[in-house]
This record gives structure tokens, C-alpha cells and sequence, in this order.
């Protein structure tokens, strides 16, 4: 698969493969993990959930670090703050109500869904088209959780959340691949 003209090449080095692999393959196992217990994951949010997301956060700290260009350690950086900041408030505010708790899922799908289609469309890297749909999936699921989810409470929450590590993972998993198999630019 050749770079189209005027695409920038690809934000990783092909030598970072394994690293966009590893981060992919993390988010899918904690989407299943977490998906296979919702009704456990529903007494265990604060536990389970709040470190989950400033895991996911330290993370993206790692990939502005080996983002090559500028303009793509902000998008990092700037997921990483929503994840760590959601995580930091579901740890420590375990006594509010399941309604703020939904409020605060659905702003962090939802924000980090258009995050995922911006940083898809303005950086337009050849695996950019799984970046959009993990985003575009992020803002669907914020949406069922804001419509829905103070009426069929934090279970439905918790599965879209797993759902989107789950989607957001596999875009990861795919870049890896297509930073592994191309052909070093020349």
C-alpha cells in the first residue's frame, strides 16, 4: 500500500510497531475483561474502572513521547488528560450518585470520540480511516449512555465503555500492523 500524495507518512516509526500493539491488544483484553463483568464491574467502578482509564491515560503520555512530528503529541497528550481526569474523579468521588458518574462517562466518550475523528481526519495517516470509526463509535456509544443510561442505569454505562476500549483497541492493533508491514519511506 503506497502513501497517497500529501499525506504525511504514518505518525509511528515502523520500529514503534510493537509498542501501538501491545497498547491495542491492552485496551481490547480491559474492553473483554470488563464486558464479561459488567454486573460485577457495577460494584467494582470505582475500583476497576478509575484505574483502567489512568492507565489508558499513562499511556498516551508514552505515545506523545514517541509521536515523531509536533502536532501529534497534543492529541496524545490531550486523551490522556480526559483519561486521567475521568479516572482520577471516579476514584475519588466513589459517593456520588450512579446519575453523575453516567453524566461523566457519557462527556468522556463523547469528547474523546470527536478527539479520535479530528485527530483521524487532520493527521490522515494511512490507517486513519480505524481511528474514525473507533471515534465515531466513541461518540455513538456517549450518546446511547447520555440518552439511555439513566434508564437502564451503570451496567449499559460500563458496556459502552468496554465496547469503545474494545473499538479503540482494535485501531490500535491495526496501525500496528500497517506500521510494521510498510516499507521504510524513503
Amino acid at each position: 500500500m503506497n502513501e497517497r500524495e500529501g499525506f504525511p507518512a504514518l505518525p509511528e516509526s515502523q520500529g514503534h510497531w510493537l509498542w501501538l500493539l501491545i497498547l491495542g491488544m491492552g485496551l481490547i483484553l480491559f474492553g473483554v475483561i470488563e464486558l464479561g463483568y459488567v454486573a460485577v464491574m457495577e460494584f467494582f467502578a470505582v475500583v476497576v474502572l478509575g484505574p483502567l482509564l489512568i492507565a489508558s491515560g499513562i499511556l498516551q503520555i508514552l505515545l506523545a513521547f514517541f509521536a515523531r512530528r509536533f502536532r501529534q503529541a497534543p492529541l496524545h497528550l490531550a486523551a490522556s488528560a480526559l483519561d486521567m481526569a475521568v479516572g482520577f474523579l471516579v476514584i475519588t468521588h466513589p459517593h456520588n450518585t450512579e446519575a453523575d458518574l453516567i453524566l461523566v462517562l457519557a462527556a468522556f466518550l463523547l469528547i474523546g470520540g470527536i478527539g479520535r475523528i479530528l485527530s483521524s481526519l487532520f493527521l490522515r495517516f494511512r490507517a486513519w480511516g480505524w481511528l474514525l470509526a473507533a471515534g465515531v463509535v466513541a461518540v455513538g456509544l456517549g450518546l446511547v449512555v447520555w440518552k439511555e443510561g439513566h434508564f437502564h442505569g451503570l451496567s449499559l454505562v460500563l458496556a459502552c465503555v468496554a465496547v469503545d476500549f474494545i473499538s479503540h483497541g482494535v485501531s490500535w492493533v491495526a496501525l500496528s500492523q500497517i506500521v510494521r508491514t510498510r516499507p521504510p519511506s524513503s
